[in-house]
């Protein structure tokens, strides 16, 4: 029983570092310009948050983007060279409209396998 809890430790441990949320890797957020589909970054080091504008006509900018950029969070901005409101959020593909990023998915994904594995097998 201990060394099957052990195991069930390493795995968690194994996808929860797996999915960058402890490594410091770069935070992922969507691109999305004029009339193409959204698709994910991988932004710079110097872009710590995804935002999103919507122009008069309904036309949708997405991508990386500063903390000094974000100041004018909520409030009607230029981006991207779209003036709108602009939305910023500071979380893996977060600006996707998304409650729920890939990553935490696949984490409850894995975990949910895991612990149907392990009762199971009691």
């Amino acid at each position: 029983m201990a060394k099957s809890l052990f195991f069930f430790a390493i795995v968690l441990l194994g996808i929860y570092f797996g999915t960058g949320e402890l490594l410091g890797t770069t935070l992922q957020c969507y691109h999305q310009v004029k009339g193409k589909a959204q698709s994910p970054k991988n932004c710079t080091s110097t872009d710590q948050r995804c935002a999103s504008i919507k122009d008069k006509a309904g036309e949708v900018r997405k991508d990386c983007t500063t903390t000094v950029i974000c100041k004018d969070n909520g409030k009607n901005a230029i981006f991207m060279g779209v003036n709108g409101t602009l939305k910023c959020c500071d979380k893996d593909l977060c600006n996707s409209g998304h409650s729920v990023t890939n990553g935490h998915f696949t984490v409850i994904i894995a975990v949910s396998a895991c612990l149907s594995f392990f009762l199971t097998s009691l």
